[in-house]
């Protein structure tokens, strides 16, 4: 039989696109027949397109298109086997079908038009391969489960069952999500819904780049495996239990930052983490698509760039970890012209991606990003980086905020790249230098100048520094914990922690500063002096995982109601104290591995990556109110610096370290 011949589509600029009609049958072992019908974008008929992955995997199969052979891969063999109706022909939009693949200038062409392609589909099919008994139990689970639990709530006389039930659930799924290695007998044991739930959730299609951007764009979606399928809605609610309790609970990352960040969740829960964020794409697509005037903050469009630059994410290309967030950029107000990127190399690539996103927003929000370690070696200190260990990307500093400009203008930006995108110009004010820094606890690979490399340890040294820095102001030892608290609790939920007045914030909501009462007691503190002091004996040198701490990625503290509108007497009641302290404990462990704490000429004391060094100077950019932390370069050019990132110093109580603001603005290079 002779190959299939592929017409032409035309260039960049064609509108038109192939949809495949495949031809039913009553077998599934009958031969695959189908045919390609070329229309144009304005007239398309209805059809489903396919999300699925490759897994590096040959065109060894071959279906019959239109009388002739068509090599296809055993991945996409088996989804056609089961998409096909019995009497009925079904359309069909799979891209190694469609595009022909052995036409690199098609390929490219077609690109640009993939948001088009899955957007325009009345309904998006995820497809994670043949199924087995395990997984049709597992899909059945999924679909019935979560309405029986909330049904069970919703009765009395079950309400006790229900959460019993629910609470085992979440234990396991815990284990599920941690267990990556191949020893499957333990949860065999569990039953074969876990099992199978087991091979779903690591299935290669929730780590890949493209898959994001297909589902996100989404009407209607629908998970496939084998023969059972589930809606995305129920498959996404139970996987992340929303919809179990009777309360909303907040706050969702993705809501408090006008973004999410994939460095936020713990590292063991990207699948969670993976979860929301394609939940939070689908209601900003929706927005955007039903209101044309409606666009995600820069903070969002950040954060969704930075998740081509994880290293979680696969693809088959490293290019496509750009490629496969076009379309999505583009729907959400970021314009990247495809053909561009496709004649440049991937360093190139980066610097124009995060270059024209920052002069389009006409906004330098992405040097919140920086870390001062570039993903790929010799790229500009100014491109952001994506890091597991949680940080405040977006949010303002109070003591900062007299001091910043107002948000840049879109018609006198205040920055320039040059036409390499290799240096940033900026202005900006230094207001102060670092003097002393503390040491960061070993991973493993390297030595600590301390001898110790235990949690405790550390964080009783970074106790004691910060004794030592505000020893002038004469804290009591609650002040002193307050302000490593604070130095170590995400600032996100520093806020709402705040606002429901559990930790005894220093500013009111007008940004005076006011004494914390040591008459109160603040519940949360409390538990955190005291964590310390067990760590301190060596009573508990780490941090024990709870059977329900993967909620963390979802809502950074409990599955308790945070009210912030409530009264500080109602969040203290609804508010999870160990378990939050408990998430609190793994922020400590991920930020004594990867960050430090420092002192200033001023006074002031402050957290950053560990790269940070004494001498280093510390300045605010025009349009920012968090500050940034720069190394100068030692070369002619006394204008050029490194840039290490940003930072975090704490209002100390009784201090007035800033009331120098605003000093003189300079030009600044950054390489």
């Amino acid at each position: 039989m002779a190959r299939f011949p592929y017409s032409s589509l035309g260039g960049i600029e064609s509108r038109l696109v192939r949809v495949l009609v495949l031809d039913p049958a009553t077998s599934t072992h009958a031969p695959i027949k189908c045919r390609l019908v070329t229309v144009p974008h304005s007239a398309l008929p209805r059809y489903e397109a396919v999300s699925y992955t490759w897994d590096n995997q040959k065109r060894t199969q071959a279906i019959h298109c239109d009388g002739a052979r068509l090599p296809v891969t055993p991945n996409v063999e088996s989804a056609m086997r089961h998409l096909r109706r019995s009497y009925f022909p079904r359309r069909l939009w799979i891209d190694s079908v469609c595009i022909d693949q052995d036409n690199p200038a098609e390929k490219i062409a077609q690109l640009p038009k993939m948001d088009t392609v899955y957007r325009s589909a009345k309904r998006v099919i995820v497809w994670l391969g043949e199924g087995t008994p395990d997984t049709d139990q597992a899909i059945f689970t999924l679909k019935w489960t979560l309405p029986l639990y909330r049904l069970g709530l919703n009765l009395p006389f079950c309400r006790y069952m229900a959460k019993h039930l629910l609470a085992r659930f979440r234990t396991d799924f815990q284990k599920l999500l941690d267990h990556t290695g191949s020893d499957v007998a333990p949860l065999k044991e569990k039953g074969s819904s876990l099992y199978g739930l087991h091979k779903l959730v690591h299935h290669s299609w929730f780590r890949r780049i493209w898959t994001l951007q297909e589902i996100s764009m989404a009407k209607n979606a629908t998970v496939q495996c084998g023969s059972r399928t589930v809606p995305w809605s129920a498959f996404s609610n139970m996987l992340t239990f929303e919809g179990t309790w009777m309360q909303t609970r907040v706050p969702y990352p993705i809501k408090a930052d006008g973004g999410y960040n994939p460095g936020l969740a713990l590292r063991q829960d990207a699948f969670v983490a993976r979860i929301h964020q394609i939940n939070c794409l689908r209601e900003w697509v929706r927005d955007v698509t039903s209101k044309s005037a409606t666009r995600p903050p820069i903070s969002f469009m950040l954060n969704l760039i930075l998740t081509g630059v994880n290293p979680c994410y696969e693809s088959s290309v490293p290019e496509d970890k750009f490629y496969g967030l076009l379309g999505l950029l583009r729907l959400l107000g970021t314009d990247m012209t495809a053909l561009e990127l496709a004649k440049s190399d991937l360093d190139t690539i980066h610097g124009y991606v995060f270059a024209t996103m920052a002069t389009q927003s006409n906004s330098l929000r992405m040097l919140i990003h920086t870390n001062g370690e570039s993903s790929r070696p010799g790229l500009p200190s100014w491109l952001p980086s994506h890091s597991p260990v949680p940080w405040t990307p977006g949010l303002d500093d109070v003591i900062f905020k007299k001091a910043a400009t107002p948000h840049m203008s879109s018609a006198a930006p205040k920055f320039s790249f040059d036409s390499d995108n290799r240096i940033l110009k900026l202005r900006g004010q230094f207001i102060d230098k670092i003097t002393g820094v503390t040491t960061t606890r070993p991973d493993g690979k390297e030595t600590s100048s301390t001898g110790t490399t235990d949690l405790g340890s550390f964080l009783q040294a970074w106790l004691t520094f910060v004794r030592d820095q505000v020893r002038h102001l004469n804290l009591s030892y609650h002040d002193e914990a307050l302000v490593l608290f604070k130095l170590l609790v995400h600032r996100q939920v520093s806020e709402y922690y705040d606002s429901a007045g559990v930790i005894g914030p220093y500013y009111a909501s007008g940004g005076q500063i006011k004494a914390t009462p040591s008459v109160i007691p603040f519940r949360l503190l409390q538990h955190f002096e005291a964590w310390l002091d067990k760590m301190d004996a060596g009573v508990d040198n780490g941090i024990e995982r709870a059977e329900t701490l993967f909620d963390s990625a979802q809502h950074f503290i409990s599955s308790e109601l945070i009210n912030s509108r409530s009264t500080a007497d109602d969040a203290r009641v609804t508010i999870g104290y160990p378990r939050a302290l408990e998430i609190i404990g793994r922020w400590a462990e991920e930020q004594t591995l990867r960050k430090r704490l420092f002192a200033t000429q001023r006074g002031a004391v402050g957290i950053a990556w560990r790269s940070v060094q004494p001498e280093d100077d510390i300045i605010l950019v025009d349009g920012l109110t968090t500050p940034l932390v720069l190394r100068r370069l030692r070369t002619h050019d006394d204008t050029s610096y490194r840039l290490l990132g940003p930072c975090h110093m704490p209002q100390l109580p009784g201090a007035k370290l800033w009331d120098f603001l605003p000093l003189e603005r300079k030009t600044i290079r950054i390489v």
